[in-house]
């Protein structure tokens, strides 16, 4: 690099420290142009061509499948009907061979009671599932954690969830 050019550079570093705004301005719109709007047919066709079963599960239906014959307590006029599940996981990104989050045990439930609470893909990917099974899904940033950093994953990271569905039942919001 020439002079001229370091002088430039560190004058921007400068104006982006005495305008914090404008540089969270561009963090925005970088993240904005990295992460593209994907619709729920697209996920899903995304999710379970990128989804691999490793291990089939007992059960001849998935969790979605089974919501129907739920009988929930307090009468399915009352709020709104979910699956009530528990997973164990484990987080690897793609670009490396590391497994970043070992196997930990979670509560999850399909469809989400919270917007955002999980990682879209794998909300789509354990709504597939059947009770038992062990699935290997590989989730884009668009589907994973997006801009999010998330201690030991980057932001914009390709992930691969191996995903265990150890139990579940039926659920409603009051």
């Amino acid at each position: 690099m020439t002079n001229d050019e370091n002088i430039k550079k560190e004058w921007e570093s400068f104006q982006r420290r005495q305008d914090p705004e404008s540089a969270l301005n561009e963090a925005w719109a970088a993240s904005k142009r990295k992460l593209k709007i994907i619709s729920d047919k697209e996920a899903l066709e995304a999710v379970r061509e990128k989804s691999r079963i490793i291990e089939e599960g007992t059960g001849e239906k998935s969790l979605l499948e089974l919501m129907p014959f739920c009988t929930f307590k307090g009468g399915e006029s009352r709020g709104r009907k979910f699956m009530r599940g528990t997973i164990d996981y484990s987080i690897r990104l793609i670009q490396e061979e590391e497994i970043l989050v070992a196997k930990k045990r979670f509560p999850i439930n399909v469809p989400s009671l919270k917007p955002g609470a999980l990682p879209r893909g794998l909300e789509i990917a354990v709504g597939e599932m059947k009770p038992d099974e062990l699935r290997s899904v590989i989730l884009p940033p668009e589907l994973a954690f997006g801009a999010t950093e998330i201690p030991g994953i980057p932001a914009f990271s390709t992930v691969d969830f191996e995903i265990r569905l150890v139990s579940f039942d039926c659920g409603i919001t009051m």
